[in-house]
């Protein structure tokens, strides 16, 4: 990562490798894109970034350098200004 880091200010990934599964549903999640950058203790944050067409939530994870939160972070807030608000899904049942 060090490598990857001294050409690049962040790397951005999904979240998980697909959508989380419907709640009713239950299942297995798909894989976590996050494990790496906890073993590293990167630092890294996940924003909604859109919806299935089955309207389940997809996520982007920004990863930064050691110590570079508060560029994590800027780098959230700009993504989330920049995107489309997402509003939650109506609830099946209620």
């Amino acid at each position: 990562m060090a490598a990857l880091h001294r050409r690049f200010d962040l790397l951005v990934t999904p979240t998980l490798a697909g959508a989380a599964p419907p709640i009713e549903g239950g299942g297995p999640l798909p894989a976590s894109f996050a494990g790496p950058f906890s073993l590293t203790r990167q630092p890294a944050i996940s924003v909604p970034m859109g919806v299935t067409g089955a309207g389940l939530p997809l996520g982007l994870q920004i990863v930064g350098r050691h110590f570079e939160e508060a560029l994590v972070l800027r780098a959230a807030r700009a993504f989330e200004s920049a995107s489309v608000p997402l509003l939650a899904p109506p609830l099946r049942g209620r």
